[in-house]
């Protein structure tokens, strides 16, 4: 599972690294009004609880499918025992902010989540109501995430560019 960490990760960077190559022209005086989307949730986050076999690691993906906003996630222990449930959740982010989204894992539970920014990071709080496969429980809960690569926070996924005003 740990190869699908990097993996996942990767290919997020890549995704990053083309929108980032991707330029508009225009002409320098002319003004460009910048409206707010739903889309400053998108990219990829993590957490590490450390080395310990008890702790765990989670990846997170948030794209976007037409009109509705997807959670896609992958957990391990750092050693690489036990259960390594992946899952994706979809939903819609709210006028709050927060991406509110069904949930369903490799292993058949399911429960509902939110994520949504904070303080310290990125919350991500998975509560999984019909349990098949108990061994996945501690991958759940309430989660305090960061951004997988700072440095493409600078991608403004989150602004909407739209024709000169004349």
């Amino acid at each position: 599972m740990k190869h699908g960490l990097s993996k996942t990760a990767s290919v997020a960077l890549l995704l990053l690294s083309a929108c980032a190559d991707t330029k508009q022209h225009s002409h320098p005086t002319t003004a460009k009004p910048v409206i707010q989307t739903t889309d400053t949730l998108i990219g990829s986050y993590e957490f590490n609880g450390g080395l310990a076999p008890s702790d765990v690691c989670i990846s997170v993906t948030v794209s976007r499918n037409g009109d509705d906003h997807v959670l896609d996630f992958l957990a391990t222990h750092p050693d690489a025992h036990g259960a390594a449930p992946d899952g994706s959740g979809v939903g819609h982010i709210g006028s709050d902010g927060v991406l509110r989204f069904a949930y369903e894992d490799s292993f058949s539970n399911r429960g509902s989540g939110t994520f949504r920014r904070s303080p310290l990071g990125y919350a991500l709080s998975i509560h999984i109501d019909h349990v098949h496969d108990s061994r996945c429980m501690m991958f759940y809960g309430d989660f305090t995430l960061q951004r997988a690569n700072p440095t493409a926070s600078n991608i403004h996924a989150d602004a909407v560019q739209l024709a000169p005003v004349k």
